[in-house]
């Protein structure tokens, strides 16, 4: 299939060649990878109205769709089940070609500077004049975008993207460092992104994909805001889905979620042999006998009986916080004074005068005056960091 050219200098002395344009981007391991809103972004081919897309090849159109067009004919007849009928060819996505302009590449790009200036020169010259030079896998319209921008022709620049099309900007952005050149218009998209989409509340995809953003625009906000949410939630070591997130910002995630859990396991253990041991006694029997149970079931449910092991593997801090949080106000004691709305509350009479007698009638319940100390520190240090 021919190649499409865009004419974004059509002086220019390069040719800049993407293939395999569009390739699946950020993929999520899980089923469900569509962005929060569902909605795809508008292509930006559709804009470029007076920049020249021309076919090099002249093919018929109608060739070319019967090339890709899928059959129709889901089952076949009886008389030709046995006819061995060859597999449709897979038909590789079509080259795109950018003509561009040396001066302004390396004017904004490292990169590009490198590339054809530096005593390592590449790209191949076409006719006397013309440089070729390539590129693969990225989304055509993100990349239409940023050099249009780089050109100056910010006519044909939209002034609202998704944070789909923000993070493949990003992409390129980051690979050809020129964020200088695009400051002006991703402050802009990012303003406008944050006024119509709530940042994400837990970790999923779009919460790597606004780490991706931040860090490359160099939002710090976002960047505390989204690594807060993974040092909470991350189950193993973060996922970038490919995307240039700094090695240094995965390895001081990981290295929080493990010690946290480290220590907030080490805690429940304690206090699970403090409550087995019934020496010292915490409450009344009959409420750390309770409490023994209680946190028996909540260790069993959580495969935390036999101590984990390094690297904790689908635990998360949020997960253990929930569980000692339930732990540390034993709402089936009447002295908690816990919402009736606690799953762990007991209604009958019998533990109604649970603390009639013992150590802590007339009192608060001794358990919920219990002091985690691990537990607070590591609730204090989810607060994220910057870049």
């Amino acid at each position: 299939m021919a190649a499409a050219t865009h004419d974004i200098d059509p002086d220019g002395d390069i040719i800049l060649k993407l293939t395999d344009a569009n390739a699946p981007f950020a993929v999520w391991p899980e089923k469900d990878a569509t962005d929060a809103d569902g909605k795809e972004h508008e292509t930006f081919t559709d804009n470029l109205d007076g920049i020249d897309a021309s076919s090099e090849a002249g093919e018929d159109p109608e060739q070319q769709g019967d090339a890709v067009k899928p059959s129709t004919n889901s089952v076949s007849s009886s008389a030709d089940e046995n006819v061995n009928t060859p597999e449709r060819p897979v038909v590789p996505a079509p080259e795109v070609h950018l003509r561009l302009s040396s001066k302004h590449l390396t004017l904004v790009s490292p990169y590009f500077k490198s590339m054809l200036c530096g005593p390592w020169k590449e790209g191949d010259r076409s006719g006397t004049q013309t440089r070729v030079l390539t590129a693969e896998s990225w989304d055509q319209d993100a990349l239409l975008t940023v050099m249009c921008i780089i050109h100056g022709r910010n006519k044909k620049v939209p002034r609202e993207v998704d944070i789909e099309m923000m993070a493949k900007i990003a992409v390129i952005v980051d690979y050809y460092q020129c964020h200088e050149a695009l400051e002006v218009f991703s402050d802009i998209w990012l303003k406008e992104l944050k006024r119509t989409v709530l940042l994400p509340e837990a970790y999923n995809r779009d919460a790597v994909l606004w780490l991706h953003i931040a860090n490359v625009f160099s939002d710090d906000l976002t960047v505390r805001s989204m690594t807060r949410i993974m040092q909470r939630d991350l189950t193993e070591p973060l996922s970038t889905l490919g995307l240039p997130v700094p090695a240094s910002v995965v390895d001081r995630l990981e290295a929080f979620r493990t010690q946290s859990i480290g220590r907030l396991i080490d805690e429940i253990h304690v206090h699970f042999t403090s409550l087995s041991q019934s020496f010292p006694r915490t409450c009344t029997d009959r409420c750390d006998l309770m409490s023994l149970g209680a946190i028996t079931r909540e260790m069993a449910t959580n495969n935390l009986l036999l101590r984990p092991k390094l690297p904790y593997r689908g635990k998360s801090v949020g997960q253990l916080m929930t569980i000692m949080e339930a732990l540390r106000k034993p709402s089936w004691c009447p002295s908690t004074h816990l919402s009736r709305k606690s799953k762990y509350r007991y209604e009958s009479d019998f533990w109604s005068d649970l603390h009639s007698t013992g150590k802590s009638e007339g009192g608060a319940c001794q358990q919920a005056e219990k002091s985690w100390p691990a537990l607070q520190e590591v609730m204090a240090g989810i607060v994220g960091f910057g870049l």
